[in-house]
């Protein structure tokens, strides 16, 4: 199961009238799904999904986005890139979990925790 974390706190985002949606992957596949730039997509996605947001260890309350390490793009490139696509009227989502990024929010502890952690990546 994915989950996509609206990366916008205070005001919720409003979908286009036709919706382009693509996640945007953080690693690396070699020639068949090659690491891009989140300003190197296709212009025509109107909904971006940041994909995967994890939960370093199963720790919700340690919640992980990583960009591809075999790259020079960085979180401040990324953060910039997110504003230029809003920006241009985009929406940008953050996925959470992935294919073996499952985890379970059992408490309010973990919820709080969690929701904490999320606001720090997104912010």
């Amino acid at each position: 199961m994915v989950i996509c974390v609206i990366s916008s706190l205070g005001v919720f985002a409003q979908l286009p009238e036709r919706v382009l949606v693509g996640y945007w992957h953080n690693w690396d596949e070699g020639s068949s799904l090659p690491f891009l730039e989140l300003n190197e997509i296709d212009e025509r996605y109107n909904v971006i999904c940041l994909s995967f947001a994890v939960a370093s260890g199963g720790d919700p309350a340690d919640m992980q986005f990583n960009i591809y390490s075999g790259s020079s793009y960085n979180d401040t490139e990324l953060k910039l890139d997110i504003a230029d696509k809003r920006a241009e009227g985009k929406v940008v989502l953050m996925s959470v979990g992935g294919a073996t990024g499952s985890f379970r929010l059992t408490n309010e502890t973990k919820k709080n925790g969690f929701v904490a952690d999320m606001k720090s990546l997104i912010q």
